[in-house]
């Protein structure tokens, strides 16, 4: 637990619970196109992402409520968002949320990188570098008492 919220951790919380709702008006439309009867693989599909929303959420609510284990968590969840690729019969990217991606194409296989997965990685590791130095000046401070 850290102490207080500075502009990082307020950012943080702020983006993964925007990034919920997103996500949760992405599910919605899923849920339409799952009712017509699709493959298990799609099923699967469904279920991963519906840990991965409801994990990003989780998360969400305990940076706001100040847990640093979570701040670490959501940047390995966000981390995992960043890379996609997909080849002419297949396709692989995890998404919980918002996503822009630019893509490369290498031969027959396309890279994809989602730049708002970047974007909140950066600011998360940003918070998670500001509440180690928070933390590490605190206990210089009751060193020193």
């Amino acid at each position: 637990m850290f102490e207080k919220h500075n502009k990082y951790t307020k950012s943080t919380y702020w983006l993964l619970a925007i990034n919920s709702l997103i996500g949760v008006c992405f599910l919605g439309l899923l849920i339409l196109n799952l009712a017509g009867g699709k493959s298990a693989l799609e099923y699967v599909f469904f279920v991963v992402l519906v840990a991965m929303l409801f994990l990003n959420g989780f998360c969400a609510y305990k940076i706001y409520k100040r847990s640093y284990i979570a701040l670490k968590l959501s940047f390995w969840l966000f981390l995992l968002q960043v890379f996609g690729f997909s080849t002419s019969s297949w396709a692989f990217s995890l998404n919980v949320g918002m996503s822009f991606y630019i893509s490369f194409k290498l031969d027959s296989v396309e890279l994809s990188v989602n730049l708002i997965a970047v974007l909140i990685v950066t600011i998360i590791s940003a918070a998670i570098r500001s509440i180690k130095k928070l933390m590490q000046s605190s206990d210089e401070s009751l060193v020193g008492a």
